[in-house]
């Protein structure tokens, strides 16, 4: 455990400055003459009006001559400019670097840990003027393929976003659908985004766990047919001197390949953010762990979860060890390890097994009720109000062990708890996967305008109405509980 500890500290420390290095950085400091090297690390991120561009200053000339360094920063590209460097190649640029810089009070955005957990030492905004590039403008970057992959992914975004600006005649229904399918937020309106996180559902409107989970939950429902897909075969078993037959599960394991491949297709679609990659793993292990059969055992089915909970958060803190101390990665954890361990017991308070349509006494039950419903009317009507009883306070289960789990964190880093969000979380949830699924159809019938239209209009009356619900939970704003930073 000790060897564990200290080989932890040293990969943290591999992405912190030293002193030499800090030195460095109060010399470079707000000095408009200095000229460096960058090295482009990533792809270029289209923000509203620059390019976010991570890179490493390998070099710098304040007067003196070229000095080597090592200084990851993060630039802003001017939309104007006449060159978007690629991932890969190499400029030169004369600026002035700055410090992130901290925060004032407690609970104010803290812009140095903000940047220093995404492994940023430096900022600065790189004027049209100020750029020159290292080789010409046609050398090819070393990742060609990753380049030519992210800008068709992000190609087919864009023409996607249109396709939902086009097709729904709600202009900010269309911003929202992009926001929480495509991850595309800048069309997004401040009053709306404010309301959101004054009821506590704002995480629906930022492509996360919840949403891939959403798409994986969509696909398995359109895949279901596939996976009886089987092919005949010989088990070597012989009975009574005839071969016994073996069907081998073809369709499952096709169903296992396409959700993989949607799944990491939808995260490089939506930008690869952190917290879809962290999901897009999740749900790609569990999708492995299905295949394998674990839910035969209840048992079994809880302790392969936490173990693939603690493997991706392994793997991802091996990447990155200080997404550790970001809201993001404490949230997404804490509430997914809060679905597992308390979901099963929150859900037995609210459904006894042997009434539980979806348990393992499910073919018996109803079964049970298909032979009662014909001589007693009212036991279908029942059986009905038991599943539809049992839907809601599944979704409510989820939604409470989740927040028993995160409310300190969020407290923490917001200081302030809506204590009516469970609520609203009842009917936000299920009308994300309402949108989602929605906006996902509006994208694929683009090619048939009549059909994605009546689509459109149909989604766009569904959430007016979602928004009247909604409107009517303002007076609660005074129940939030606020905690003194």
């Amino acid at each position: 455990m000790l060897l564990f500890v200290l080989a932890g500290m040293w990969h943290i420390g591999r992405y912190l400055p030293g002193p030499q290095e800090q030195a460095l950085l109060q010399a470079l400091a707000n000095k408009p003459t200095a000229r460096y090297l960058v090295q482009v690390q990533s792809l270029p991120a289209k923000k509203a009006n620059t390019y976010a561009i991570k890179g490493t200053l390998v070099q710098f000339d304040t007067g003196r001559g070229p000095v080597p360094c090592h200084i990851p920063a993060l630039l802003y590209l001017a939309h104007n400019a006449f060159w978007v460097p690629k991932s890969g190649q190499s400029f030169y640029w004369q600026g002035a670097l700055k410090m992130p810089a901290s925060a004032l009070f407690k609970g104010h955005f803290n812009a140095a840990h903000y940047y220093k957990t995404q492994g940023i030492w430096a900022t600065g905004f790189v004027a049209p003027g100020r750029l020159l590039p290292a080789a010409p403008y046609n050398s090819v970057a070393v990742k060609p393929w990753q380049d030519r992959l992210w800008h068709s992914a992000q190609h087919l975004a864009l023409q996607a976003g249109q396709s939902l600006q086009k097709h729904v005649p709600q202009t900010q229904v269309a911003a929202v659908l992009q926001a929480l399918v495509l991850g595309q937020k800048q069309a997004l309106p401040q009053a709306l985004r404010q309301n959101y996180a004054s009821m506590g559902i704002i995480h629906t409107l930022a492509v996360s766990g919840l949403h891939v989970g959403i798409l994986y939950l969509l696909l398995q429902g359109l895949l279901y047919p596939l996976k009886r897909l089987t092919m005949r075969g010989l088990a070597g078993r012989f009975k009574q001197g005839a071969p016994s037959p073996f069907y081998y599960p073809v369709g499952q394991w096709l169903a296992l390949c396409l959700t993989l491949l949607c799944l990491w297709f939808y995260a490089l679609f939506t930008g690869l953010a952190a917290s879809t990659l962290r999901a897009t793993l999740l749900f790609s292990l569990l999708a492995f762990a299905q295949q394998a059969h674990y839910k035969a055992h209840p048992q079994l089915r809880q302790y392969v979860q936490l173990n693939l909970l603690a493997f991706c958060a392994f793997f991802w803190l091996w990447v990155n060890p200080l997404q550790l101390f970001t809201p993001g990665f404490q949230l997404s954890y804490l509430a997914m390890a809060g679905i597992i361990l308390l979901y099963p017991p929150l859900l037995a308070l609210g459904i006894k097994p042997q009434t539980d349509p979806f348990t393992a006494h499910a073919a018996a039950s109803a079964a049970a009720s298909a032979a009662m419903s014909a001589t007693v009317g009212t036991t279908s009507w029942h059986a009905m109000a038991i599943r539809v009883w049992g839907s809601i306070w599944r979704l409510q289960s989820v939604g409470l062990a989740a927040q028993l789990f995160t409310w300190p964190v969020v407290v923490y880093w917001f200081g302030q708890v809506p204590l009516y969000s469970w609520l609203f979380n009842l009917v936000a949830v299920p009308f994300t996967a309402v949108q989602m699924a929605g906006g996902l159809g509006v994208m694929v019938l683009s090619g048939w305008p009549v059909l994605a239209q009546w689509l459109g209009q149909a989604l766009g009356f569904l959430t007016l109405l979602y928004w009247q619900v909604l409107a009517w939970g303002k007076a609660l704003g005074a129940l939030a509980m606020v905690v003194p930073m």
